[in-house]
């Protein structure tokens, strides 16, 4: 080993005091607003009654000499709620799906990690247009954003550009099949590395954040039960060049906050409004604040006590993720068929 206590010491000191900085920063953010809205704002926890839905997946790639191998598993999961009791489970397409495999030749890098992402996006959003239109969930959550990332955007004339034409007609029928169904939806990150909500509360509130990054940020600002205002996910006027992002037509509809249910870090809500014509601008700031205190609020009563996360997401991660097993006789048999493609870094002698 090359590290020691006094290496990890000096590790701890430097966090502790990058908080202690934030604090001061964060409580002060606490008693202030940002355009008449408070930053922050208590969440008034409910009893769930009503079907929930969530979707997710899991996957494992690997490199062969020529082309890349993705195995992937996409499902959904279903609660019903009555009197804020658990009532019954259900799981789309079933409780234990299938492994599907999928394949591509790529020179570039950038390409094979585009394949991989469009793959997965593809199979959840598929997944989840079907399970609002079977089960008629009152709302859906999806494991992650509910928007592609610029990277997701493959260049033009390429191999990947017919999928990626799928998977942002697959979003855009996502949004309409909710709205048609009077479905929320919900897109939940637990890791953000966004620095939005800190840019704009820099830019609004002369703040300067020793770390720039949000879930830091929110860990400190926010108490148990409590959430952030609302803010745009995207920079309106940069839409035009955020790649995939802007080709999703709804984009400019969708709003984040984050909030915290217990004691654990804040996670990121990401949900679409409905456009509202000829709303006045301060009524949009009211209803949008209203709908996320409702979703907030929801979201509470679903969440687990011991994780301060919805228990959905949990099960539904449960349920997507490959086993070790299935993985290691997946590939194994690829390999042993065919041998020629075997990457030699990854031959017995070399590792």
């Amino acid at each position: 080993m090359h590290w020691s206590s006094n290496s990890i010491a000096r590790i701890l000191t430097s966090i502790g005091e990058l908080k202690k900085r934030c604090s001061v920063q964060c409580d002060n953010l606490k008693k202030d607003s940002l355009n008449d809205v408070p930053i922050v704002t208590n969440i008034e926890k409910t009893q769930a009654n009503s079907t929930l839905a969530a979707v997710d997946s899991g996957f494992s790639t690997k490199q062969f000499l020529s082309m890349d191998v993705m195995l992937l598993r996409s499902v959904s999961t279903i609660f019903a709620y009555e009197n804020g009791k658990l009532t019954s489970t259900d799981y789309f397409p079933n409780r234990v799906p299938g492994i599907s495999i999928h394949y591509g030749v790529f020179s570039d890098q950038s390409e094979s990690t585009c394949f991989k992402s469009l793959t997965r996006l593809n199979a959840e959003m598929s997944c989840a247009v079907q399970t609002v239109n079977v089960f008629k969930p009152s709302m859906i959550l999806i494991d992650g954003s509910l928007l592609p990332l610029p990277s997701d955007k493959p260049p033009e004339n390429t191999s990947l550009s017919l999928l990626y034409s799928e998977t942002i007609a697959l979003y855009s029928n996502l949004f309409k099949v909710c709205a048609e169904n009077n479905c929320e939806l919900v897109g939940v990150c637990k890791d953000s590395r966004s620095q939005r909500l800190c840019n704009l509360l820099s830019e609004n509130n002369k703040v300067d954040f020793p770390i720039p990054n949000d879930e830091f940020v929110t860990d400190l600002l926010l108490d148990s039960f409590q959430r952030t205002l609302c803010f745009p996910h995207s920079n309106v006027n940069s839409l035009d060049n955020s790649g995939a992002v802007a080709d999703v037509h709804w984009s400019k509809l969708v709003n984040c906050f984050y909030m915290k249910a217990g004691d654990s870090l804040p996670f990121r809500v990401e949900f679409l409004l409905p456009n509202t014509n000829n709303e006045k601008e301060n009524d949009g700031k009211e209803n949008l604040e209203k709908a996320a205190s409702l979703i907030a609020s929801s979201l509470a009563s679903f969440c687990s006590p011991q994780f301060g996360y919805p228990s959905i997401l949990i099960e539904v991660d449960m349920r997507a993720s490959l086993k070790p097993g299935e993985i290691s006789t997946l590939f194994a048999s690829l390999e042993h068929q065919a041998n020629a493609l075997i990457l030699r870094s990854n031959s017995r002698p070399f590792r």
